[in-house]
């Protein structure tokens, strides 16, 4: 609910005086605050480096590449042990979890992340999260493609398989992860922001 509000720039205004009405007294009202200068920027800049048709193409994209690879997304690395038997996941409703995840969490995760790095490529400025964030999941993601190698963690006796929404995780996150070291943070708000 928070979140909503906050992308909708929403704020609840709490009454201050004393109206006529209980209505008016105790409950707060909805406002739409007005964008900051640097909100205002923001957005242009979106509209400029991504026309908002290109943005519908991408996220369709993205939607019929992870729909196209499942019910079972192709593994590029084979896991070490067999796959769990589908019935087994059914009855403990498993698997009607990883089949929204793969199918709508992913897809959405990854056109955002994209559109993310688009705007922090158009503006010169890492933004989206915290940068040591970005590090550290790309260090995260790094170290789950090293259990693969066997040069470095030796010849496991089990483990999972690397697919390919894996791989594109790891190929959004490294990119990430590169933009947050290479390029300069944004600025913290300063009080100009909000002037007209």
């Amino acid at each position: 609910m928070w979140m909503l509000m906050t992308a909708l720039r929403i704020e609840l205004i709490w009454p201050t005086g004393s109206e006529d009405t209980l209505w008016a007294r105790n409950l707060p009202v909805p406002r739409r605050m007005r964008p900051t200068h640097r909100e205002r920027t923001s957005e242009r800049l979106e509209k400029i480096a991504l026309q908002w048709k290109s943005q519908i193409v991408i996220v369709a994209g993205i939607f019929v590449a992870y729909h196209a690879m499942l019910p079972h997304i192709p593994n590029l690395v084979n896991p070490l042990h067999p796959e769990p038997d589908p019935s087994v996941l059914e009855a403990k409703m498993i698997y009607k979890g990883l089949i929204m995840k793969e199918s709508i969490v992913d897809p959405l995760l990854v056109s955002g992340s994209l559109f993310q790095i688009i705007l922090n490529n158009s503006s010169g400025f890492f933004a989206g999260s915290y940068k040591i964030a970005a590090i550290f999941k790309m260090v995260a993601v790094m170290l789950d493609i090293l259990q693969f190698v066997p040069f470095i963690v030796g010849l496991p006796e089990t483990r999972g398989g690397m697919d390919a929404s894996l791989v594109i995780y790891a190929g959004v996150i490294a990119i990430q992860g590169w933009q947050a070291v290479t390029l300069p943070r944004v600025l913290p708000h300063d009080d100009n922001d909000d002037q007209e």
